[in-house]
């Protein structure tokens, strides 16, 4: 079983490697996750991510969670329509 210092690792490892527009480091990091605790590796990688998230959203907004839940109401909608795609 992995625990949460190795899930967050391997989340942090793979925004590093998308922010560095690196998609095989990105890709090897979920491959070992996945090698090494199959879904469970990888619903741990997701799970960090959202608490990061979550974290970051907190902060964004001044610790106001019903802001920070209407701007995950305005993404959905946004995704919805159509929206956030390249071809915009």
């Amino acid at each position: 079983m992995t625990d949460q210092t190795t899930n967050r690792l391997r989340a942090a490892r793979i925004l590093r490697a998308q922010l560095d527009d690196d998609s095989d480091t990105a890709r090897s990091v979920l491959d070992e996750a996945y090698g090494a605790d199959q879904e469970n590796g990888l619903a741990g990688i997701i799970s960090a991510l959202v608490v990061a998230m979550i974290e970051q959203l907190a902060y964004a907004t001044g610790g106001d969670l019903e802001a920070a839940r209407k701007i995950v109401d305005l993404t959905l909608l946004d995704l919805s329509m159509g929206g956030g795609t390249d071809g915009a």
